[in-house]
């Protein structure tokens, strides 16, 4: 009778157990990191929870470890970095370069975390599935990241005048990526359950074709669809499908930089090229200076652009700041209209599923969309000489 007694208080002290390991899980993240030659630098977690970017410095130290604490809605792939350290980051003439940082899964779990303060991206990663799947090719990801971080501080802030130096630059940076992008992609063909290559597949929605795009999705497990990284590859593949070529253009209405209302709807009867950018954003200003050149060429003959930009600041006023300067700065004569402004009745850039600037959709008089460029694309120019040609 005994004997059976002490295996059911076994049992009930298993499931308690049991119990209060889940319960545990719940409660939130327990991140305990330990680095070497770890100075008197400012540690920083920063990770997405539930749409908002949380930025977590509240460390505290426990048993030799740095520990930060907090809970997540759901797992999320979280940046560790150690701020001021000279070995991460390069100062310049207005401003500073940081430096590489690591880059995990934040889970409502103990994760701990241990390598070198000066090589923290490179850093070992336990606890919680996901990074148990990372670690498979973490060690080849840090060494890149290494690599690649060599080849920044070798040519900056010196060396950016030298364009044998700059030419090796960016011949090394495009071969470390390009390797980068080989084993992610051989990660996604070997594990498609994994919760990694979900995220992995979230940084090829801007690079691949819509099609190539939802196939690979298609051929992912579907635990991790429904969250996160799942949504967002699910809501890029929405949105571009709405905008594919042949579809009419979503409509919206904005204010233009004078305040007037701008409707797409009043410009059919002109081809319309919609062009995604920001002051921010290098490559989209230094497109300007070719668009004023069709923009002359063109508007004569039915031609129209409407700049949508997209701001970073923290509220709408300094948006509307650093957009108007940036219009008076590049000369842009054409229609105008913030995307921050009623962005909760009408986000243009997410409807028209824009995640990379520039991006640019051609629409014909019908308000069709005819043609869509991601980065400087010189197809445009060919498609509007044909369209003009006569």
């Amino acid at each position: 009778m005994f004997k059976k007694n002490k295996y059911i208080i076994l049992i009930a002290l298993f499931s308690v157990f049991s119990v209060f390991a889940q319960q545990k899980k719940t409660d939130g993240y327990v991140v305990k990191v330990k680095l070497k030659n770890a100075g008197n630098y400012k540690i920083g977690l920063t990770y997405y929870n539930d749409d908002k970017i949380v930025v977590d410095s509240s460390a505290t130290i426990e048993k030799g470890f740095i520990v930060l604490k907090g809970k997540v809605k759901e797992p999320t792939v979280a940046y560790l970095g150690w701020k001021n350290n000279p070995a991460l980051s390069i100062t310049m003439e207005g401003g500073v370069i940081p430096g590489p940082v690591l880059k995990f899964f934040l889970s409502n779990e103990v994760i701990t975390i241990e390598g070198e303060a000066d090589k923290i991206y490179a850093a070992t990663v336990k606890g919680g599935v996901a990074n148990a799947d990372w670690s498979k090719i973490r060690d080849k990801e840090g060494a890149l990241t290494g690599e690649q971080w060599a080849a920044t501080k070798e040519i900056y802030p010196g060396k950016t005048n030298d364009t044998v130096a700059v030419m090796k630059y960016y011949a090394q940076s495009t071969k470390i990526y390009e390797e980068s992008n080989k084993m992610q992609d051989q990660f996604i063909k070997d594990y498609p359950n994994s919760h990694l290559s979900m995220y992995f597949l979230t940084s090829k929605i801007n690079n691949v074709n819509i099609d190539v795009l939802q196939a690979e999705f298609d051929r992912l497990g579907n635990e991790y669809k429904s969250g996160y990284y799942g949504r967002m590859i699910a809501d890029k593949i929405k949105s571009v499908e709405a905008t594919n070529i042949g579809k009419t253009a979503i409509p919206f209405t904005k204010k233009d930089i004078n305040g007037n209302i701008v409707s797409l709807e009043t410009l059919k009867g002109k081809y319309v090229l919609l062009d995604f950018w920001g002051s921010w954003c290098g490559p989209c200003r230094a497109s300007h200076p070719h668009l004023k050149d069709l923009y002359a060429k063109y508007k004569g003959k039915g031609f129209e652009i409407l700049g949508i930009a997209y701001e970073q600041g923290k509220t709408l006023e300094a948006n509307k700041e650093k957009w108007k300067s940036a219009v008076t700065a590049d000369g842009i004569t054409w229609l105008q209209v913030l995307n921050n402004e009623d962005v909760e009745k009408m986000d243009v850039v997410k409807a028209y599923g824009v995640s990379a600037f520039p991006t640019k959709v051609l629409l014909d008089r019908d308000g069709k969309v005819l043609a869509r460029y991601v980065g400087e694309s010189k197809e445009l120019d060919a498609v509007l000489e044909k369209i003009f040609a006569n």
